[in-house]
Parts: C-alpha cells; sequence; structure tokens
C-alpha cells in the first residue's frame, strides 16, 4: 500500500544510532540525541541491531504476525531517524544517577589526548606533564616537532576507535595539547567520522579556519570547544600567545558558520572574573548559545592566579544571564560539590542546573592520555594500564572498581547529605592514587581539602 512507511537501511541504522541496552539507551551520534526505550522500544531495537530478519526477530519476541511487526519496525524507524527535525526535551541535568550506577562493560565516552604539542604557554594548564613535582610554576609547552613520544602514533588512534565502535561507544572528544597540532589530524577525525560516532573537539581555534572548519563539520564533529578566557588583553596574557584571541574568535565564527555547536570554555580566576560578562556579551553577539565556565583550582603556594568561591562563580551566572537576555546557557564542568563550598555541607534541594552534574569519570566516561595509557580522567597522572592490554579489560578490571571505591564518602556531611546521589561528593580526583596491578601514578592536583570527601 503506498504511504507506509519502510523501514531505513538497517546498516545505516547500526553506524548512525549506538545501542546500550544495560541503560535502554539508544544514542542518535548525528545529533546528539538521547532515546530512552521502553521495553517493547528496546525489543525493536534490539532486533534490528542482532538479527538479517528483524521483522521475524520482532514477531517471535512479542507474540505478533510479522507483517504486524515490519509495520511497528519502520514506523518506530522513521520517527526515530526524524527525531532531530521536531521539538524535543532538552537534558539540562547530568546524566541520570542510575546510569552511574550500573556497571558499564564499556565507557559511554571517551577522550583522546592526540598531542602533547600547543601553541599557548598557559600558567594555568591542567596537562599532567606540565605539572611539577612541588607545584610550581607550569612548564612552557612543546610547541612543534613530530617525533617520537609528542603525538599519539595514528595507528593506536585507529586501535583506541575500532574499540570504542566495536563496543557502541557514544561519543569521541579529541583533546590535547593541541589536537590540531598533531601531523594526521586530518585523517584521525576523518576515520573517526567514518566510524559513526558523535565527535567532539576541544581545540584553542589556532588553525581552525573556515576551510578546516568545513571539514570538521563534513566528517562528524558536533560540537567545538574553544578556550578563551577574556578579552583581548587578558586572554593573550593569560595564554603567553600575543594572537590567541584573534584566532579564537576567528574559530568560533568559522564553528558556527560551518553548523557545529560552539562550546567556549572560560577558566574564571579572581584576575578574569570582572570582565567575563564583557566576554559573553561579544560571544553571544557572534551567535553563541552555550558556555562553559571552570573555576580555577590553584595547585599550590605558586600558583600563579587566584580562586574564587563557587558562590561567585554563581552569582557570574546569573550576571551573565541578564546581560544576554537568557541567550546563552551555561554549564560548570568538573562537578563541583553541589552545596558550593569549600567544607562540605549536607542540603537536601536540588543546586541550580549550571551546577547539577557530578563527575562520571571513571563510571560513564575515561581518558586516554597522548601515550596510549588509560585513566578515568586527563587531569590525573595515575595510570589504570594501556590500550595494549584493550581499554574494556583495563576498564572493567581496574577503572570502575577503584572509581567506585574512590566514591564511597568518608566525610560525615556528605553521609548525610540528602544530595549525595546526585552530587557523589563532587571531583574524586585526589582519592584515585592507583589501580590494582598496574605501577601507582604521580597524584597531582590537591583538591580535596583536609575535611573534604
Amino acid at each position: 500500500m503506498s504511504g507506509e512507511p519502510v523501514l531505513p537501511d538497517a546498516a545505516e541504522l547500526r553506524r548512525r544510532f549506538a545501542f546500550r541496552p544495560e541503560l535502554s539507551l539508544l544514542y542518535d551520534r548525528r545529533h546528539g540525541l538521547e532515546h530512552r526505550l521502553n521495553e517493547t522500544a528496546a525489543t525493536l531495537v534490539s532486533c534490528t541491531f542482532s538479527s538479517p530478519e528483524p521483522a521475524s526477530a520482532v514477531a517471535g519476541h512479542l507474540g505478533v504476525t510479522q507483517d504486524f511487526a515490519a509495520g511497528e519496525l519502520a514506523r518506530f524507524w522513521n520517527r526515530t531517524v526524524s527525531a532531530h527535525t521536531r521539538p524535543h526535551s532538552t537534558r539540562k541535568s547530568g546524566a541520570p544517577p542510575g546510569w552511574a550506577a550500573a556497571d558499564l562493560p564499556f565507557p559511554l565516552v571517551i577522550e583522546v589526548e592526540l598531542t602533547k604539542v600547543c601553541n599557548w604557554h598557559c600558567d594555568f594548564c591542567y596537562n599532567v606533564w606540565k605539572v611539577p613535582d612541588d607545584y610550581g610554576r607550569r612548564a612552557r609547552s612543546v610547541t612543534g616537532g613530530a617525533g617520537d613520544g609528542l603525538h599519539l602514533p595514528i595507528e593506536a588512534a585507529r586501535r583506541i576507535l575500532d574499540e570504542a565502535a566495536a563496543n557502541d561507544c557514544l561519543r569521541i572528544r579529541f583533546s590535547g595539547g593541541e589536537p590540531t597540532l598533531h601531523p594526521r589530524f586530518r585523517e584521525i577525525i576523518a576515520y573517526a567520522g567514518a566510524k559513526g560516532f558523535d565527535i567532539e573537539l576541544f581545540s584553542n581555534g589556532t588553525l581552525i579556519d573556515q576551510s578546516m572548519a568545513s571539514f570538521l563539520s563534513r566528517s562528524g564533529v558536533r560540537v567545538l570547544l574553544v578556550s578563551v578566557h577574556g578579552l583581548a588583553a587578558t586572554h593573550n596574557r593569560m595564554t603567553a600567545n600575543p594572537r590567541a584571541f584573534e584566532h579564537a574568535m576567528n574559530a568560533i565564527r568559522a564553528g558556527l558558520g560551518a553548523g557545529m555547536t560552539v562550546l567556549p570554555e572560560c577558566l574564571v580566576s579572581a584576575e578574569n572574573i570582572g570582565e567575563v560578562p564583557g566576554l559573553v556579551t561579544r560571544l553571544a553577539g557572534l551567535g553563541v548559545r552555550h558556555a562553559s565556565f571552570m573555576p580555577f583550582v590553584p595547585y599550590g603556594a605558586q600558583a600563579p592566579r587566584r580562586a574564587v568561591a563557587l558562590r561567585a562563580v554563581q552569582n557570574l551566572i546569573g550576571e551573565c544571564t541578564q546581560t544576554t537576555g537568557g541567550a546563552v546557557s551555561f554549564r560548570v564542568p568538573c562537578a563541583p560539590r553541589h552545596c558550593l563550598e569549600t567544607e562540605p555541607v549536607p542540603i537536601r534541594d536540588r543546586v541550580a542546573e549550571e551546577f547539577d552534574d557530578h563527575c562520571a569519570a571513571g563510571v560513564l566516561w575515561m581518558s586516554v592520555s597522548y601515550e596510549g595509557r588509560l585513566r578515568h580522567c586527563p587531569h590525573s597522572a595515575v595510570y589504570a594500564g594501556d590500550i595494549a592490554e584493550g581499554i574494556g579489560q583495563v576498564w572493567r578490571e581496574r577503572i570502575v572498581s577503584t572509581v567506585r571505591e574512590a566514591l564511597q564518602p568518608s566525610h560525615p556531611a556528605c553521609a548525610g547529605c540528602g544530595q549525595l546521589a546526585a552530587c557523589q561528593g563532587g571531583c574524586h580526583l585526589g582519592k584515585v592514587r592507583s589501580y590494582p596491578g598496574a605501577p601507582p601514578g604521580r597524584r597531582l592536583l590537591p583538591v580535596i581539602t583536609a575535611g573534604g570527601r
């Protein structure tokens, strides 16, 4: 009968969508759209992805005729494929607590450091190789070279992406150093795009002109994160690069023009907080609709700048929201405690949505260093293993169990807090000191205060 929906090509569906049955989650990697599935919908998806004859498989599972099953499959997938064109709810909060409670066989997201090379010299940089043991001033960046030990080998990048694709990883984020300085950057991005991943790129924007932005968008990069830490003079001073602000603005324009979601990320410290509203106003004028504020975390007495209270960041978000008329939404990454206090304080009510994520490093996502070493968080110098051992095996046998132990509340205020399930106590980086079967690493970032978790 004409007008009846037709089941889309199953191979294309498998490439575009990732199915994680342990979470009843279907993820549209092309548009970054989550579909929470009921039991019947999960059956339709499972049969589509696992059976050469999906309609027969559905009919057997649900006890219906094959014609009825074929019609339901076609209607379900036609509606799902076009869901991004219709209004839909957006998850403003972090991942549902139930997700972190599940022991996933493979991470949902992997952040991959492509290189240690960077053309900025930020005095607050969190790259672990730039942090001295005494938490003193950061080393200057390695600014060039194609020799061994500077970049993730392309064979290693392919190995990571192959294993991630085979295990329905949802999203890949590429970072560095400055990832675009990898000598085979375009090949790696194209390979990830051919695997169908939802791709994020974290860059300083130096090499992202209109041509590069067009290539990134065509290759599947959906989100472009660009570091920008103030107006021109402040940003250039913080990055020790006289044209850093110019390049960042050009990259933001190019990314927006190529149709990517552009997410500027701004480090917030006492030295630059006063001009952040002006920066946000300028970004909004370019068409930016989302931004992140990263509160500066001091490493020690020699830290070159001063932290601001989380309450001050909360007030900053309010001011920027008012200044832009609500045109820009904000998030605070790295999941601070929901009580927003230096020392834990039990609370009952949910914190403002900009802060209400929880750090899922090691339970939902993980990081691979430019050397191919595995860890729960890119800010950690404690490694669980190497990609040669298998990402999934190291994840299941070392990372998840160690992080689960680190997440157990040790402070009475956390243990008795009504928001512990949502908060998980904030950053747990300092509590992961070693992994079973792996040599101890360097414990960096003393972000846990004496009275903390």
